[in-house]
């Protein structure tokens, strides 16, 4: 029994010494970070029953019976120009804004809305939907950088019957 004690301590004892590390800078590798990595939401393009195109989206709740986000008046604007969608063929439209299958349209236009001094009250806001499922179809597009001129190139992809084969329908 105590050899085999004595065997298990100095088997130890040789793991701590083989264990020992050196406090030498020169071993840990440099890491050098170059890319530059952005998270963007993907480009949502989207076709409605009417013409929706200077309305106000706002986000509702799954069952449509509550309004979870809004935009800020300030939200509608960047760079100084309204972010209305761009109108693609076939009626189809990109969103700038943050369309998702749950937004809804509001009676306000955008001069209206950002001309608001504050957010109205959600009450307020739900009684202004002009439709609470506006949307005939919905499509993720991907990624910006995937494109080096958006709007022509997925014209293009319309006249040419590929655009519904190339991408994922949401809606």
């Amino acid at each position: 029994m105590k050899t085999i004690q004595t065997l298990l301590f100095f088997t130890l004892i040789i793991i701590l010494l083989a264990c020992k590390t050196t406090s030498n800078s020169s071993v840990v590798p440099s890491i050098k970070i170059t890319d530059k990595i952005t998270q963007e939401p993907p480009i949502i393009v989207y076709k409605t029953k009417g013409n929706y195109n200077n309305l106000v989206p706002i986000r509702l709740s799954d069952d449509k019976t509550q309004i979870v986000s809004y935009p800020a008046p300030s939200d509608l604007k960047k760079d100084g120009q309204f972010l209305y969608p761009t109108e693609l063929e076939g009626g189809l439209l990109i969103d700038n804004l943050g369309i998702s299958k749950n937004s809804a349209f509001i009676k306000l236009t955008y001069e209206e809305y950002a001309a608001l001094q504050n957010t109205l009250p959600l009450s307020e806001l739900f009684k202004l939907i002009v439709d609470k499922a506006p949307f005939l179809e919905m499509y993720d597009c991907g990624n910006k950088q995937s494109f080096t001129n958006l709007k022509e190139q997925l014209n293009d992809q319309i006249r040419k019957g590929e655009f519904k084969k190339l991408y994922k329908r949401t809606f």
